[in-house]
């Protein structure tokens, strides 16, 4: 049940921007709007302000701005349809890093509290760096943790890096992006989903794990491996809290994509938290906001070009899903789902797909150029054809929900 009402808050949210884009668009051109509804169907909550009725419909994965005219929108000039189909999409898209900033100001950004690496083959283990050594500075700059560290080497094209080894000191110079280290992160329990595995089998915060079915263990990576491969096992598990050690069995939960399966147990490495400034906050934000309006464009462009599965597709339930496993990790999470579905809201409107915003879109361009408007049956079929592209990928999300 909560799950269901976190989702119709964040999708309910979501969809209340982009109508409001729609509607003030509307509002400051001239174009007269009868209807504003969240949601389909009859409207279950009315109130009528300025003409203009607001309200609620049952139905809560969508909501709709009926403009004045026999042909709703279309009963309007393609220069008066523009503004107000762009400003739907537009809004969601620029709500995301607004939420993103408000994220890193309100709860700060969490970072990878060590300065320690695993090193792989590569440039990293023949310049004399090994598992294990300390990364103490970057072109002179002193760094605190792997997120500076990460962030300084993909920056820098040379790197001048200063290292402990064994307690000594060292330099060495590096060139290229793909150094092949990682972060050594100490086995110690930073944050537990709740109502996960480990939280049902009475892991804590700041749990140190000492062994895995008494293969020791010293590195987070080393118990992930462990977990991932065991997806529906009983797996003991001997933990150090405080001064005492106590023995406890954790049954991974079994996480199915498309192409593999792994175990999970829900829990995070312990963590530090960073308040940057808010000039610090707006360039976090947007970086991240690029970072995710990136990755939602090029998986869908990959999709219509036949490089990513329709099968990775989600829809209803898995957002239900996703959002509650989100509020388990904490608000910021949740804000971030948030922020990722705005995106996705947005671009996925501007799709060239009947019924959408970038459909409509297109037919008036299509309208700009002949100069005249398509006839009514075109519209119709349009519409049908569009109606019937949304249902058919309603019921795909819903089969691939399902079959995960």
């Amino acid at each position: 049940m909560l799950q269901f009402i976190i989702t119709i808050i964040i999708l309910g949210f979501a969809i209340l921007i982009h109508e409001l884009g729609h509607l003030l668009a509307a509002l400051l051109t001239g174009v007269k709007v009868e209807r504003f509804s969240l949601g389909f169907g009859p409207m279950v909550i009315r109130k009528k302000i300025k003409d203009i009725d607001f309200g609620i419909g049952p139905i809560p994965f969508g909501g709709y701005v009926k403009i004045k005219g026999k042909d709703g929108i279309f009963s309007h000039p393609p220069r008066s349809r523009f503004p107000i189909l762009f400003s739907g999409p537009l809004f969601n898209i620029l709500t995301a890093p607004i939420v993103i900033i408000g994220i890193f100001i309100i709860f700060g950004l969490k970072v990878t509290p060590t300065r320690k690496v695993i090193v792989g083959d590569g440039p990293a283990l023949r310049a004399g760096i090994e598992t294990g050594d300390e990364i103490i500075s970057i072109n002179g700059q002193k760094v605190d943790y792997w997120d500076e560290i990460s962030e300084l080497l993909l920056r820098e094209d040379v790197k001048r890096i200063t290292f402990r080894h064994q307690g000594v000191i060292k330099t060495t110079v590096l060139t290229g992006d793909s150094l092949g280290i990682e972060p050594l992160i100490a086995p110690v329990i930073g944050t537990v989903q709740k109502e996960g595995p480990a939280d049902q089998a009475g892991i804590k915060d700041g749990d140190i794990i000492r062994s895995i079915d008494g293969k020791k263990i010293e590195r987070w990576d080393e118990m992930a491996k462990i977990i991932q491969g065991r997806p529906g096992e009983k797996i003991g598990i001997t933990v150090q809290r405080g001064d005492e050690i106590m023995e406890l069995v954790v049954v991974p939960k079994r996480i199915s994509l498309p192409d593999t399966s792994f175990g999970q147990i829900g829990v995070m490495a312990r963590f530090k938290t960073v308040h940057p400034s808010i000039l610090e906050a707006v360039g976090l934000g947007i970086d991240r906001f690029g970072q995710l309006l990136s990755f939602t464009s090029s998986f869908l462009l990959r999709l219509v070009i036949g490089r990513e599965s329709i099968r990775n597709l989600g829809g209803p339930i898995a957002i239900a899903k996703v959002s509650g496993e989100s509020y388990s990790w904490g608000t910021d999470t949740l804000l971030f789902f948030l922020a990722f579905i705005l995106v996705n809201l947005g671009i996925i409107n501007l799709l060239p797909i009947p019924i959408l915003d970038g459909g409509s879109i297109i037919l008036s361009v299509y309208e700009s150029i002949r100069r005249r408007r398509v006839s009514k049956n075109f519209l119709l079929i349009w519409q049908q054809v569009g109606l019937s592209i949304f249902v058919l990928l309603a019921i795909l999300v819903t089969f691939n929900d399902l079959t995960r």
